[in-house]
Order: C-alpha cells, then structure tokens, then sequence
C-alpha cells in the first residue's frame, strides 16, 4: 500500500468515535495541518504527525458544517486570532459563505 493512509476495520471504533474522527478530518483545522505539511494527500506519515483534540474533548457534533467546525476549533483550544488566519487560509470559503446566505 506504500504511503497511503490505511483504513479502518469495521468495528474498531464506536458510532460515537467514528462520527468524530470523521468530524476532525472533515474539518478546515485537519485540512490546514496537512497543507501546512506541504501535502494535498493524506498519507500515514501525516496523520501519525498531527496534532489531534484529547479523546472526550470534543461535544456532540450537529450536522451544521458551522458547528461542527467550532465544536473542533473548541476542542483544539484555538485562539480567535488563529482561527480567522486558519479560515484565510482557504479563499473559496468567502465564495461559498456568500452563495448560502
């Protein structure tokens, strides 16, 4: 398989941990640590290298996108300050912010 990220067996994680786990790297703070690695592609390297929230930090998530993204953001314990230059750092995101209003 080489570098590529492995999979999850079925059953290795409950609803709840997998629900999450797809909630981190769904979000912009995952996306923003793998660009920052200067990577597109998220290999097994990159994610063993990732800072990631300690288990039970993060709430429930909801299925708006912008709650989940500051339940994350919550959960990394980001300052204000780093999430804007976080959110900057991703210039369609004005484009589809201002499409859904």
């Amino acid at each position: 398989m080489g570098n590529s990220l492995q999979s999850m067996r079925g059953g290795s994680l409950s609803e709840e941990q997998a629900t999450h786990a797809l909630a981190l790297f769904n979000s912009f703070g995952c996306d923003w640590q793998v660009s920052l690695r200067g990577s597109t592609k998220l290999t097994q390297a990159i994610t063993d290298a990732m800072i990631v929230p300690a288990s039970g930090t993060l709430p429930d998530v909801a299925s708006d996108r912008r709650v989940v993204e500051a339940a994350i953001c919550s959960a990394y314990q980001l300052l204000l300050e780093l999430v804007e230059h976080i959110f900057t750092g991703f210039p369609l995101l004005d484009r589809f912010s201002a499409s859904n209003q």
